[in-house]
């Protein structure tokens, strides 16, 4: 949506005011003349003052250009730092001194009459209250409260809004103004611009005439907004333009005979920034939105759109948020006729969430539900929030209710298994339904857990087994900790009893397994706090770990696996129970993982430097359980984990993890990243990524990403790329290549990505811009600024206050302080 700054112009005040003139020194035609107008109308008998030859006022200079010149280029020339130099003299305490819509007068020379009209010439100054208007001269009508101002006129309210022209007309009374050849500035924004007249209907409302509007500093504008007419509300926080164009380096990027954008946070319905973009998959695409604010707590976006070589796209999204209902959003995205697939084609989501109170209890409700018309959708139409790469759309419906530590959860979740070419994606089991209480409760180090799950596992293929799994695991812990270590036993008894249908002969129907889970987790922790890494003083620590776990044989060959497969063998798992993911499995064992970690912690706030660990399982007897189809395991002990991430000189931070096999002296598994950051938005990345321990998936590849200023081009120029190549299959496997082009009023970032297609394993290459000006929003058909930061490590977006004035510009209007 279009955002423009607020223009405040003044605030109400009191239309009838009691007024007095006080001469606070003799007024002569040389003297200084400051006048408080307070309570004249106690006196009947207007008070003649001393005619005073008036000094000539300086011609004006209209920041105003004709409507030939206007037509070649767009100026709008600085004012003065000070613009309100001739009411420097009345300070704010000085108008708080006076009764409340007290005005008050201030110039070199003054004449004319209380009661009727006065002329203040040389540095004149009106105030009321926090309104100040300066001019060369000012005519003050008193019967009318008539203000006119010429000559270095200027207007400013409170919040250091300014109006300035060379002939002003306002009134203290009805807070209505009038301004020829008028400048403006919006101090809260920085926004500024000028207009062939600027009528004040109100203290909050302004209407111009043959408008323009910027945030840029510079005196020719990179951007600005043209409007034959600009009304400017500030009680609905909108504004609204007619025959408005959008001008960008001289060129016009968007118009429109009518156009309503906000200008506070209030939110509004109208048009929103059209969006283009340019992919091999759809070819030109074309969004206008339109969003309606249908009230404070639901809206509706609306997404027409055309493709070249899809056709016509039409796609919405509902928000709504209640304090009896919840809160949720429904998007949806549908092609009536896809040029290439001859089809209709649709994609939509559904998420809802409510919560509330039962009693001492909370419930909540959960929906997330989502669908896709083909399986090849997400990899031809580019959708908010998902990933083409993930094959699998889950939906997911859920009622929960907790009470302190315990929670039971109701759950279904079905799956929509978007195919790939060769039909390898396997399929998932649905849950309809799912129910599971867990609970924790505390007495003293003593610790009482308890896991219960039944699941009712249902398949669209017929071959496969469907039923119930009824999990019971109920254990008991005593944790001893303390400065120096730690010491926890644990205890528990794993119950699975299966009530299937479907099942092959080689399955039992209705298997039961009870198996007695014994673990001993140890560590202790030692400190030497008189190191140093880089210099700075830490604590290093030195922690040896090691963690005994037993859990007797037992042949589950006929046991039917719903969701079991092989964990990752890493060191969030190496300390773990089971070798196995799901409950299907529960892997025999008697070993013993034995784990050393290495930490430096700043010793002034305890942030972590830097830190190394090893760890690795040793076996006491082998491995027999196993999935379908899999093998024994016979080895004595694992293969070595280790790790280091932290620090590792100035600008340079490290990241690396390796597993090697003692047994084939071969290193399956090794990440390599390295970070050199030696400024802000300076960032260089490079990687190594290894993977062997399946042969039959080997992945190989290395990577670069960076993001740096192209400062020997422009300074205001950075670039951003991130490379990942395949050494497998010797080829670009993902690639983004960008650039940031930031200046004080407007930032332009362009985003070029190369994707494959995990479906049909081609390569889709797209291109997306974005151009955010400051004050208005962001032109574009993505956000590449989201893409940039997750794809290169340590990106810090470009803004604003970033740019740098390479050719900075000045040009003194007046003989007033320059900017």
């Amino acid at each position: 949506m279009l955002k423009t700054p607020s223009l405040l112009l003044m605030k109400p005040l009191v239309q009838h005011v009691r007024f007095v003139v006080m001469l606070l020194s003799t007024v002569s035609i040389y003297s200084h003349a400051q006048v408080s107008i307070d309570t004249a109308k106690q006196d009947p008998t207007p008070a003649p003052l001393e005619n005073v030859k008036p000094t000539a006022a300086p011609t004006a200079h209209s920041t105003a250009t004709t409507t030939e010149s206007r037509k070649e280029k767009f100026l709008l020339p600085h004012g003065p730092k000070n613009a309100l130099p001739y009411c420097d003299d009345l300070t704010g305490a000085t108008i708080q001194a006076q009764p409340t819509d007290s005005t008050i007068a201030d110039a070199d020379h003054l004449r004319g009459q209380v009661n009727d009209n006065l002329i203040l010439n040389g540095k004149a100054c009106v105030a009321r209250n926090d309104m100040r208007v300066q001019g060369d001269q000012i005519n003050y009508d008193y019967p009318s409260e008539q203000v006119a101002a010429t000559g270095h006129a200027v207007m400013r309210n409170g919040a250091g809004d300014e109006v300035s022209g060379q002939v002003i007309q306002y009134n203290l009374a009805t807070q209505k103004a009038e301004v020829d050849n008028s400048t403006f500035k919006i101090n809260a924004t920085e926004g500024r611009g000028k207009a062939e007249s600027l009528a004040m209907l109100s203290s909050r409302r302004a209407l111009m005439q043959e408008a323009y509007y910027t945030t840029c500093r510079a005196e020719d504008p990179d951007w600005y907004l043209k409007s034959k007419t600009l009304l400017v509300d500030q009680d609905s926080d909108l504004a609204t333009g007619t025959s408005s164009v959008l001008i960008f380096k001289n060129l016009p990027i968007l118009a429109t005979p009518y156009m309503q954008f906000p200008i506070g946070n209030r939110r509004q319905s109208g048009l929103l920034t059209p969006t283009l973009g340019i992919s091999t998959s759809t070819g030109v695409d074309l969004v206008v939105p339109y969003y309606f604010n249908l009230a404070p707590n639901y809206d509706l976006t609306l997404y027409p759109g055309i493709t070249t070589k899809r056709g016509v796209k039409l796609g919405g999204e509902y928000r709504y948020l209640t304090r009896q209902y919840g809160q949720g959003s429904i998007y949806a995205n549908y092609l009536p006729n896809d040029k290439l697939t001859d089809s209709q084609r649709h994609y939509w989501r559904i998420q809802h969430s409510m919560s509330g109170d039962l009693g001492e209890a909370k419930w909540q409700v959960d929906v997330d539900a989502q669908r896709a018309s083909d399986n090849a959708y997400l990899d031809d139409i580019r959708t908010p929030n998902t990933n083409a790469s993930n094959r699998i759309l889950t939906s997911e419906y859920a009622v929960q209710l907790s009470q302190g530590n315990w929670t039971t959860r109701l759950r279904q979740k079905t799956n929509q298994t978007l195919q790939d070419a060769t039909n390898s994606v396997s399929v998932p089991y649905d849950f309809e339904p799912q129910l599971s209480i867990t609970g924790a409760e505390r007495q003293g180090n003593w610790v009482a857990n308890v896991d219960i799950e039944s699941t009712r596992f249902t398949h669209p293929n017929t071959s496969y087994a469907e039923g119930w799994r009824h999990v019971a695991y109920p254990s008991i812990r005593y944790e001893y900790r303390n400065a120096a270590g730690f010491v926890i036993p644990k205890v528990g008894l794993y119950a699975t009893q299966y009530n299937l249908s479907r099942v092959d002969s080689a399955y039992d129907k209705d298997p039961s397994r009870i198996l007695p889970i014994t673990s001993l987790d140890t560590g202790l922790i030692f400190e030497r706090d008189n190191a140093k890494w880089l210099g700075q003083p830490v604590i290093q620590t030195l922690e040896p770990r090691a963690y005994y776990l037993y859990i007797p044989y037992r042949d589950q060959s006929k046991i039917w696996n719903f969701d079991s497969a092989l964990a990752d063998f890493d060191l969030s798992h190496i300390y773990g129970e089971n070798i196995f993911t799901g409950r299907d499995r529960i892997g025999e064992a008697n070993q013993v993982s034995l784990g050393l970690t290495s930490r430096w912690l700043a010793q002034a706030t305890g942030e972590q430097l830097f830190q190394i660990t090893a760890a690795q399982r040793h076996y006491f007897q082998e491995q027999r359980v196993t999935l379908p189809g899999g093998t024994t395991n016979s080895n004595r002990k694992s293969d070595l984990l280790l790790s280091a991430s932290g620090q590792v000189e100035k600008h340079f931070w490290l990241d690396t993890f390796a597993q090697y096999n003692f047994d084939n002296s071969k290193l399956l598994k090794f990440d390599f990243n390295l970070r050199w950051q030696p400024a802000l938005k300076k960032v260089i990345n490079i990687g190594f990524n290894k993977n062997s321990i399946s042969s039959s998936n080997l992945t190989r590849s290395v990577y670069a990403s960076a993001q740096w200023p192209l400062s020997q081009i422009s300074k205001s120029l950075y670039g951003v790329s991130r490379i990942k190549y395949d050494l497998e299959s010797n080829r670009i496997s993902e690639g983004i290549i960008g650039i940031e082009y930031v200046k004080d009023c407007w930032v332009f970032r362009l985003l070029g990505e190369r994707t494959i297609s995990s479906s049909t394993n081609t390569a889709s290459n797209s291109i997306f811009f974005q151009l955010e000006l400051k004050g208005l929003g962001a032109l574009g058909n993505s956000d590449p600024r989201s893409t940039f930061e997750n794809n290169v490590a340590g990106y810090q977006a470009v803004k604003f206050e970033d740019s740098v004035d390479e050719t900075p510009a000045s040009s003194p209007i007046s003989d007033m302080n320059k900017r």
